[in-house]
C-alpha cells in the first residue's frame, strides 16, 4: 500500500477523534449546566436542618486528640459547600482547640492555619497544642504570629524535644491571658541525651496563669509567677525538688507529683508544713522495688489535705502523717497500703475512725488482718467512716493465696457493704453507692468464682447500689 494512502486513512481517524472530542466536551458542558440547575433547584433534606442544629451535629464530629488535618473536622467542614462552610465558620465550639504538627505543613499553610483558628469574631479562648519539629518552620515568622495572637490563648501544651524547646529561649511570649501550660520533653531520634532544658524569660507577664504541668523541667529552669499558682504537676523530680516546689508555691491547692528513682531519703531531714495544699497524688518509679526508700509523705505536714491518691504507702509512714498534720479532713484517699498485720490493725483502730469526712476509699491488696478488721468495723461501727459513700478494693492476683481466700474476702467485703447499707437506713451514716472488687491478673489467666460467692453483690445490685466486680477488661455480674 502506497504511503499516500496510510496517510489519508490517518488523517480519517484522526477527523473522528476530533469529532469525538467535540461531542464529549459538548455532553461535558451540557452536564454541568445540567447540574448547576439542580444544584438550584435540588433539595437537600440535611440542608434543611437549623443552622443550630447543623452546628452541634458539627461539634459531635469532632476528632479527641488527633492533629490538624484537612481531611477531619473542622477543617474538612468547610470544604463541603457554601452552607456548611458558613455553619463551621460560625461555631466557636468547633475552633477552641488547636493540635498543631509542625513539619507538617510549610509556613504558608501554617500562616492560614493560625489565621483560621484566630478568626477576629470567634472570640473564645483557645487551646494551643504543639507538637513536632520547630527546626522545620520559620520559627521567627511562626513566634510572631503565635505572639500577635498571644490574646486568644488561654491554654498552651507544648510536646516537644529537649533541642526543640531550646530553640524558644529566643522567642519570649508575652501571654498575659494564659491560664494553663503544660511543657512535656520528648525522647531525641538520636537517643543522645540533652543538655537539661532551660526555659528562664520564655513565658513572661504571665499574670494569670495558675496551673501549670511540666516534665523533666526543674523549677530553677523555668520562669514562673510560682505566688499565684494553684495547680501543679510533674514528672521525673527527686525529693529536693519536690520540696522546693512546695516551699516556692504558699498558694498550691493541687500537686500530682511522679518522683524519679532514689536509692535513698535521709529520714532525719525536717519536716515541710504546707497550710493550703488540698490534693495530693503521688507515684514512684519502680516503687514495688525500692519500698525501703522513704515515701514522700514522710516528709510532709499538710494540715488541709482533703485527697491523697498514691501507690505503695508503709502503714507506719500514713499514721505518722496522719498524726502530724493533726488528721486532715480527707474526702478521697486512694491507697496501697503494706506492713505488718499489727501496723494494719493500727490504722483501723486509730486513723480510719478519725476520717469522718471520708466518703470515697480505695484500698489495694489489703492483707486478710487488715480486711477483717475494716470490714467488721464498716459493717458494725456508726463511727466508722460515716460519711463513705463509694469504696473500691482491688488485688493483685499474686497476693492472693489461693482462691479460697479470694472467696472468702469477696465475701467479706458483700456482708459489710450489705450491714453498712442497713445501718443508712437508720440514718446514722451514709449509704453505700458505689462498690467495686478488682482482680489484677497476669497474662492469659482468667477469673472464675462460684456463683454463691456473688449473691451478696446482686443482692446490693437490686438495692440500687451500683457495682462492679471482675477484672478491669470482664465483669462477672
Amino acid at each position: 500500500m502506497a504511503t499516500s494512502a496510510l496517510r489519508a486513512e490517518l488523517h480519517q481517524i484522526n477527523q473522528q477523534i476530533d469529532l469525538q472530542r467535540r461531542v464529549l466536551y459538548d455532553l461535558e458542558v451540557s452536564r454541568f449546566a445540567v447540574q448547576s440547575k439542580l444544584s438550584q433547584l435540588a433539595v437537600y433534606p440535611i440542608l434543611t436542618l437549623p443552622p443550630e442544629l447543623t452546628s452541634e451535629i458539627f461539634v459531635h464530629c469532632l476528632p479527641e486528640d488527633s492533629w490538624a488535618d484537612i481531611y477531619e473536622a473542622p477543617l474538612l467542614l468547610t470544604r463541603v459547600c457554601r452552607t456548611w462552610a458558613h455553619i463551621a465558620a460560625s461555631t466557636p465550639a468547633l475552633w477552641r482547640s488547636l493540635r498543631l504538627c509542625l513539619g507538617e505543613w510549610d509556613d504558608q499553610e501554617l500562616r492560614e492555619l493560625l489565621e483560621t483558628w484566630f478568626r477576629p469574631n470567634r472570640g473564645s479562648a483557645l487551646k494551643i497544642v504543639l507538637g513536632g519539629d520547630l527546626a522545620r518552620v520559620d520559627l521567627p515568622e511562626f513566634m510572631t504570629s503565635l505572639q500577635r495572637h498571644a490574646h486568644h490563648i488561654s491554654s498552651l501544651s507544648l510536646t516537644l524535644t529537649a533541642r526543640n524547646l531550646a530553640l524558644l529561649k529566643s522567642f519570649p511570649l508575652k501571654m498575659r491571658f494564659l491560664r494553663e501550660l503544660e511543657i512535656t520533653v520528648e525522647d531525641e531520634e538520636d537517643e543522645i541525651y540533652a543538655e537539661p532544658v532551660d526555659l528562664k524569660d520564655v513565658f513572661v507577664d504571665t499574670s494569670q496563669l495558675t496551673q501549670v504541668h511540666v516534665d523533666q523541667i526543674l523549677p530553677a529552669n523555668i520562669t514562673l509567677p510560682w505566688q499565684q499558682l494553684t495547680d501543679f504537676q510533674c514528672y521525673d523530680y527527686f525529693l529536693d525538688e519536690v520540696l522546693e516546689v512546695l516551699r516556692l508555691i504558699p498558694n498550691l491547692v493541687s500537686l500530682d507529683v511522679t518522683l524519679g528513682l532514689e536509692d535513698h531519703r535521709d529520714p532525719a531531714r525536717d519536716k515541710l508544713i504546707h497550710h493550703n495544699l488540698q490534693r495530693l497524688t503521688v507515684m514512684e518509679q519502680e516503687r514495688l522495688d525500692r519500698q525501703e526508700t522513704l515515701h514522700l509523705l514522710h516528709f510532709l505536714t499538710l494540715p488541709k489535705l482533703d485527697t491523697l491518691k498514691t501507690e505503695e504507702l508503709e502503714e507506719r509512714t500514713l499514721r505518722a502523717f496522719m498524726r502530724r498534720s493533726d488528721i486532715p479532713p480527707l474526702a478521697t484517699m486512694h491507697v496501697n497500703l503494706v506492713g505488718f498485720p499489727h501496723e494494719c490493725l493500727d490504722v483501723c483502730q486509730e486513723i480510719l475512725p478519725s476520717l469522718r469526712w471520708l466518703e470515697d476509699l480505695s484500698l489495694s491488696c489489703p492483707t486478710l488482718p487488715f480486711a477483717q478488721a475494716f470490714f467488721s468495723g464498716l459493717a458494725a461501727r456508726e463511727t466508722f467512716l460515716p460519711r463513705l459513700r463509694k469504696l473500691a478494693i482491688g488485688y493483685d492476683e499474686l497476693t492472693l493465696a489461693n482462691q479460697a481466700t479470694l472467696t472468702s474476702v469477696l465475701e467479706l467485703v458483700a456482708q459489710a457493704a450489705l450491714n453498712r447499707n442497713v445501718l443508712a437506713q437508720a440514718g446514722v451514716v451514709h449509704c453505700l453507692d458505689f462498690l467495686s472488687f478488682v482482680v489484677k491478673l497476669t497474662e492469659l489467666a482468667s477469673l472464675r468464682l462460684p456463683f454463691a460467692s456473688l449473691s451478696g453483690y446482686r443482692q446490693l445490685q437490686i438495692n440500687g447500689v451500683e457495682v462492679y466486680i471482675g477484672t478491669s477488661l470482664d465483669s462477672l455480674l
